[in-house]
C-alpha cells in the first residue's frame, strides 16, 4: 500500500512554513539565550533577549520541560525547522498535519501571553487607524488572526484524514450500509 500524499497547494505550503519558522523564531530565542549567557556585555544581544522573552518564550518554557538538556533542546528546535520543510518538499499528509498541529499549539500559547500582558486597548479599538499607525497592541490581533487561520488549515487536515479512511474502507471492499 502506497503511502498516502497530499496535493501541493499554497495552503499546504503556508502552513509547513508557518510551522518552520515558528521553530525557527523558537531555535533563534535559544540561541540569543545561550550567546548572551557567554557574553553578557553585548547590548545588541540584551535587546534580542528582551524581544524573544516577549514573543516566544512561553513557547520555549514548554520545549525546556520536554527537553532539559540545551543541546537536546537545540537539536529539537532544529528538528522543528527541517521536519516541516520535509514534510512538505515529500507531500506527506501526516507530517504535514503534525506540523499544522505544533504550530496551532504554539500560536495558542503565544496569543494568550500577548492578550495576557494587557496592552491592548480593546474598548478604543479603532482597527483602521491602528493598522495605518502600526500601533504595537495590533500584533496581538495578527496572531489571532493567524491562529484562526492555522485552525481552519488544522480543521482541513482532520477532513483530509477522514477522506484517506474512506479510500481505504473502498480499496479493501468495506461494506457500504
Amino acid at each position: 500500500m502506497a503511502r498516502p500524499q497530499i496535493r501541493p497547494s499554497i495552503f499546504i505550503a503556508l502552513q509547513n512554513g508557518l510551522a518552520s519558522l515558528l521553530f525557527l523564531a523558537l531555535l533563534g530565542a535559544e540561541t540569543v539565550r545561550r550567546l548572551l549567557y557567554h557574553h553578557p556585555q553585548s547590548e545588541l544581544l540584551w535587546q534580542f533577549s528582551t524581544l524573544a522573552n516577549r514573543t516566544v518564550m512561553p513557547v520555549l518554557r514548554y520545549c525546556e520541560q520536554l527537553l532539559p538538556d540545551p543541546d537536546r533542546l537545540m537539536l529539537g528546535l532544529a528538528a522543528g525547522v527541517v521536519i516541516p520543510l520535509l514534510a512538505w518538499w515529500t507531500r506527506y499528509w501526516f507530517a504535514t498535519a503534525l506540523a499544522g498541529h505544533v504550530l496551532l499549539g504554539g500560536l495558542v500559547v503565544i496569543t494568550y501571553s500577548v492578550f495576557s500582558r494587557g496592552n491592548l486597548a480593546l474598548a478604543t479599538l479603532d482597527l483602521p487607524e491602528e493598522l495605518a499607525t502600526l500601533h504595537p497592541g495590533l500584533a496581538g490581533y495578527v496572531l489571532l488572526a493567524l491562529t484562526l487561520f492555522v485552525l481552519v488549515m488544522c480543521i482541513a487536515d482532520h477532513v483530509a484524514f477522514l477522506r484517506y479512511l474512506a479510500s481505504l474502507r473502498k480499496h479493501f471492499g468495506g461494506r457500504s450500509r
